[in-house]
């Protein structure tokens, strides 16, 4: 999971960016959580209403020119995580990688949406949660967007739209 991006400039700058925050844990681009203020740490979601609230990404610059494969660049306890909140790009588009989302790729549909999950830093396809979810990633269109890997085997990815939207 390396790769993703907004799908314009206006998005770009419109969303809140902190580079002086910490993961937890190692995380790589693309992982989804929380920002904790008190701590200055990169989190996953520990419950359900946290996964409602404000959700940022990672979105660190790969570089490590080491790196063969794009999915293996990951950002540790060490180093400081770029995150962006996508609270404040809701109605915008991003793009990101099939792997963002822990269900497989072949699953998600046009139309579904993918949801912040809790316990691990991924999104989830919305199966049969309630909520009132501040960020939610509608899929608008599959593409071949994948991690640049040194044996070609990507396995595509989704154009979002980043909502605010209430499961009933």
């Amino acid at each position: 999971m390396s790769i993703w991006k907004f799908g314009d400039y206006q998005a770009y700058t419109s969303a809140n960016v902190r580079a002086d925050v910490k993961p937890e844990a190692t995380v790589k681009n693309g992982y989804v959580g929380k920002f904790n203020p008190a701590t200055m740490q990169f989190e996953q979601f520990d419950t359900a209403a946290e996964a409602l609230g404000d959700v940022w990404i990672v979105g660190n610059l790969i570089d490590t020119p080491e790196t063969l494969n794009t999915g293996d660049f990951e950002v540790t306890t060490e180093d400081f995580a770029r995150i962006f909140k996508l609270n404040d790009v809701v109605g915008k588009r991003i793009e990101v990688e099939g792997n963002i989302c822990d269900t497989a790729f072949a699953s998600v549909s046009v139309g579904d949406y993918l949801i912040p999950e809790t316990g691990n830093y991924q999104v989830t396809l919305k199966a049969a949660e309630t909520g009132a979810y501040s960020v939610a990633l509608l899929v608008k269109a599959k593409t071949t967007m994948g991690n640049f890997v040194i044996d070609n085997a990507a396995t595509g990815g989704y154009i979002c739209e980043v909502v605010s939207i209430t499961f009933a």
